[in-house]
């Protein structure tokens, strides 16, 4: 749709050298960079307006408002300050404790009255619920055990109730493991003395 338009070539649109320059009639010299110009007066460009120096402003003491907004100074907090409030510090927690009281029980097989012996198992600072165990060290059964209390919430006591058996192999010194299921402490040992 655009019409065909004859393109005219351009010409003399190169310059070209000079083949003789003629040197210039004068020249300036050139002064090394350390030192300073010839004139040392400068020139002045155009007209610029002098330039004013302006003083540093100095702030002015911003009033600290005494918190109770009528400007007697008693802090007694009815402004509209915001007091920080404190962060919380966590305390230490004292870990779980065990014991037995007495931790020796001396019994006899024949003796009225000294057949059974009782000590009790106290746990301190516990949380949680623990399961109270209690067993003969080396999975023997010289003597009968019971367990009282056989679940015990945060800090409590169990009595663990100890019966001797009949026969020449139920007598002796035999160890008594006490523990609690999570862990409270040391597992506890028992010792108990069976006599004829």
């Amino acid at each position: 749709m655009i019409p065909f338009t004859p393109i005219t070539q351009v010409t003399g649109d190169v310059a070209s050298p000079d083949p003789s320059p003629s040197p210039s009639a004068s020249t300036s010299p050139i002064n090394p960079i350390d030192q300073p110009p010839a004139d040392p007066t400068p020139t002045p460009i155009g007209d610029l307006p002098p330039v004013e120096s302006s003083p540093t402003p100095t702030p002015s003491p911003t009033a600290t408002p005494n918190g109770n907004g009528n400007g007697n100074g008693n802090g007694n907090g009815h402004g509209n300050n915001a007091s920080p409030t404190p962060t919380p510090t966590p305390t230490p927690t004292s870990p779980c404790v065990s014991f037995l009281t007495p931790n020796t029980l001396s019994l006899s097989q024949s003796l009225p009255g000294h057949q059974t012996g009782t000590v009790t198992f106290t746990m301190t600072n516990a949380t949680g619920v623990r399961f109270i165990n209690a067993a003969q060290a080396g999975n023997g059964n010289a003597m009968s055990i019971e367990v009282s209390l056989l679940r015990i919430d945060g800090s409590g006591s169990s009595a663990i109730s100890v019966t001797t058996k009949n026969g020449g192999g139920n007598r002796g010194v035999f160890i008594v493991n006490v523990s609690a299921d999570p862990s409270c402490g040391e597992t506890q040992k028992l010792t108990v003395s069976i006599s004829n």
